[in-house]
């Protein structure tokens, strides 16, 4: 960085791009795994003195994100970060699905007293994750952003792409829901649903749906 750059606290523009490399796909990957306790409900790590709750237990989570994400990156049966030899090997649309499935599980706790014995805290959990959610929305939108990298992760815990200069207008969306035919409506927001989604089959299956 040069000495007016740093000065004048201005940064060289960033490309964009829909391409997640391995450096990206690790940072992401660690915001995710900083957000392990807020869905240790889902997949909890017990203590063994029977106080309930004591973390996430990786292995519940490995075996259930076999069948909820298929083709996450693992290695020797665990999620992990790919390597840059294994940049071929990866498929970065499971990634964004594993921050959404982290999104979605989010939920805020306590923690209670620590037990030395086996060196861990017990976690008490609130029936809702809006301040965890929100937090981990921040972190991951503002490093998409950082990055260069043309998605979003919105309220609704999904994933979205960014299309710059789109006639996708937010005037056009809420066109739709002046459409008198209920099917014809339907099937225009699920059509921009797809069509957001990072997945280049999910906006050719949007063009189907409306082009069929």
């Amino acid at each position: 960085m040069s000495y007016y750059t740093e000065r004048h606290g201005m940064r060289n523009s960033v490309e964009k791009t829909y391409a997640i490399n391995t450096d990206m796909y690790a940072v992401l990957f660690d915001f995710c795994e900083r957000y392990h306790d807020h869905i240790a409900w889902r997949y909890p790590a017990e203590c063994p003195d029977g106080a309930g709750c004591c973390g996430l237990d990786l292995e519940k989570l490995n075996a259930a994100l076999k069948f909820e994400i298929p083709t996450l990156y693992r290695s020797y049966g665990h999620i992990a970060k790919p390597n840059s030899y294994d940049a071929e090997q990866y498929d970065q649309y499971a990634l964004l699905d594993y921050i959404e499935f982290i999104a979605a599980n989010c939920r805020d706790f306590t923690r209670g007293n620590y037990h030395p014995f086996f060196s861990h805290y017990h976690l008490t959990f609130l029936p809702t994750g809006i301040h965890s959610f929100h937090e981990f929305q921040s972190e991951i939108n503002e490093f998409f952003a950082k990055a260069g990298l043309l998605y979003r992760l919105t309220d609704a815990t999904k994933i979205e792409r960014i299309v710059e200069d789109t006639p996708l207008t937010p005037e056009l969306e809420s066109s739709i829901s002046r459409i008198q035919e209920p099917v014809v409506r339907e099937l225009l927001r699920e059509a921009i649903d797809f069509y957001k989604k990072p997945n280049p089959g999910a906006r050719q299956y949007a063009i189907e749906k409306i082009w069929p």
